[in-house]
C-alpha cells in the first residue's frame, strides 16, 4: 500500500471518515493543543507534532531531508523499504527518477537518491545527517550516501554527549556540566560568555528560525534555560507561550546526540558524538551549516554530517559577519519564502550586503519580466535575476557568490574529495 494515498478512509467501529477529514481534524486538534488544559492530559504534543508532520508530508510539504528525519526510528524487513516508502510522500519531481525496483542493490538506490536531491535541490543539504560509518550499516557505501535502512541508534559515543534517548532534565544536567567545564569559574566576563554559551546551545535552531521568520531572543533564551535547569522542565504549552519559549523546547530536539566544542581559534558549537579531534569544520558551498570532515589519505575525506558553530551559520565564513544593525530573515519573494537581508532600518534586500559589488558585465534586475530595477513593489518583494550583457545570460544565482569571484576577494577556496 502507498504511504500518500489518494483516497482512503479512517474506520473506528462504526464511525467511518474520509483520510482528508481524519487529517484535517488531527490538525484542529494540535492547533488547540495550546489553548486547552484537557488535551495534555491525554496527548504526548512531541507524538502529536510528528502525525501533523507526516500529515504534512502527504501533501508534499517535506523534502527528503526531513522525511528520513521524521521517519529516523523506524525500522523495516527489507533495506530497500524505508526509502521508497519516503519517496512515495515526496512530490513527483523529486522522486519520479527513482522508480521502486527490489532487484537493485540497496547501495545503488541509496547513492541515485542522494545525487538526485543534490541535483535537483541545487543543495548540500542533505549531507547534514551523514556520518563517517555508521556501526548498525551492514552496507558498503561512501559517507556522502546515507543508509535510509538503518534506524538512528540511541547509544552515544564521546565525552559527555547527550544520548538520542535523553529526558530533558538529562539534557539540561549535562548543558550544565558543559558550561562549567568549558567556564572556569575564576574566569572574568562572565555575562558576556554566558551569552556566547546559550547562543551555541540554541545555534541548531537559528535556520529554522530564520525559515519561520522569527528573530530569536537569546537574552530571553538565557532566562528560560537558567530557571528550567532548576526546575528541570520548560514551561507547559499555553496560550501565553512566547515564540522564543517554543524554540526553547527545541532543545529536546536538537541536543540530543550532540556535544560541545571548542576550535582551536576559540569558536564554541556542537559537534555529532563521533566527532574526534583530529576532525576539521568546513563551511560548503550550497549547504545551511557546517559541515565536518576526517581526513582518510591525501584530499580524501569522509563526511561526518553536520555541526554548528557561533559565528559561522550565516555566511560569515565566506563573506564575515554582517554589519550592525543587519540580519537574515526570510520573507516571502514572489510566492517563495527566501532568505534576505534587513538593514537596521527594516528595508530588505536579496542582495547580500558583504559580497561587493557585481563582477564585470553583470547587472541585477526584479519580476518576472527581467527589466524592472525596482526591488520591492506594493510592500511586496520581487524575484531576484542577474544578466550579463556580453553572454546574455540570465541566471537566479549572485555571480559575486561563485568560487572565482570569492578567491578574487581574498576568499580561502578549497576542493574536498568525499569518500
Amino acid at each position: 500500500m502507498a504511504l500518500s494515498p489518494t483516497k482512503g478512509i479512517v474506520m473506528a467501529g462504526a464511525a467511518v471518515l474520509p483520510l482528508p477529514i481524519f487529517q484535517a481534524a488531527i490538525y484542529w486538534i494540535y492547533r488547540m493543543y495550546d489553548d486547552s488544559a484537557t488535551l495534555p492530559r491525554f496527548l504526548d504534543y512531541k507524538q502529536l507534532e510528528q502525525v501533523v508532520s507526516m500529515n504534512l508530508c502527504t501533501h508534499g510539504f517535506r523534502g527528503l531531508l526531513a522525511l528520513t528525519v521524521l521517519t529516523r526510528f523506524t525500522n523495516c524487513l527489507d533495506p530497500r523499504d524505508r526509502i521508497y516508502a519516503i519517496l512515495s510522500l515526496l512530490p513527483p519531481y523529486l522522486s519520479a527518477a527513482v522508480v521502486p525496483n527490489y532487484s537493485r542493490a540497496p547501495e545503488d538506490i541509496f547513492k541515485d537518491t542522494v545525487l538526485l536531491n543534490i541535483s535537483l535541490q541545487d543543495n548540500l543539504n542533505i549531507l547534514t545527517i551523514c556520518r563517517f560509518h555508521d556501526p548498525a550499516s551492514v552496507l558498503s557505501l561512501p559517507s556522502w550516501a546515507f543508509d535510509f535502512s538503518v534506524p538512528f541508534q540511541l547509544s552515544m559515543s564521546g565525552l559527555n554527549a547527550v544520548p538520542l534517548d535523553a529526558t530533558l532534565p538529562e539534557i539540561l544536567a549535562i548543558c550544565r556540566s558543559w558550561q562549567q567545564a568549558a567556564y572556569p569559574v575564576s574566569q572574568g566576563g562572565e555575562d558576556s560568555w554566558m551569552h556566547y554559551f546559550i547562543t551555541t546551545i540554541f545555534s541548531l535552531s537559528i535556520p529554522l528560525a530564520l525559515h519561520l521568520g522569527s528573530n530569536l531572543d537569546m537574552h530571553e533564551l538565557r532566562d528560560i534555560y537558567e530557571i528550567d535547569y532548576q526546575r528541570g522542565s520548560f514551561p507547559p504549552f499555553g496560550s501565553n507561550s512566547s515564540v522564543t519559549s517554543s524554540f526553547a523546547r527545541n532543545i529536546q530536539r536538537d541536543i540530543p546526540g550532540h556535544r560541545l566544542f571548542k576550535t582551536d581559534s576559540g569558536l564554541m558549537g556542537l559537534c555529532p558524538s563521533w566527532a574526534s579531534n583530529t576532525d576539521i569544520i568546513i563551511v560548503a558551498f550550497g549547504c545551511d551549516t557546517p559541515l565536518i570532515l576526517r581526513c582518510t589519505e591525501r584530499n580524501r575525506y569522509q563526511i561526518g554530517g553536520k555541526c554548528s558553530v557561533n559565528g559561522k551559520m550565516l555566511g560569515e565564513g565566506f563573506l564575515g559577519p554582517l554589519s550592525a544593525g543587519c540580519r537574515i530573515a526570510y520573507m516571502d519573494v514572489a510566492g517563495n519564502p527566501q532568505a534576505v537581508f534587513v538593514d537596521a532600518n527594516g528595508v530588505p534586500t536579496q542582495l547580500d550586503p558583504r559580497a561587493g559589488p557585481l563582477p564585470s558585465g553583470w547587472s541585477v534586475w526584479y519580476g518576472t519580466d527581467y527589466l524592472n530595477k525596482i526591488e520591492v513593489e506594493n510592500g511586496k518583494l520581487k524575484k531576484q535575476w542577474f544578466f550579463h550583457e556580453e553572454t546574455e545570460e540570465w541566471t537566479q544565482y549572485d555571480p559575486r557568490l561563485t568560487p572565482e569571484n570569492l578567491k578574487s576577494m581574498g576568499v580561502d577556496i578549497e576542493e574536498f574529495v568525499l569518500v
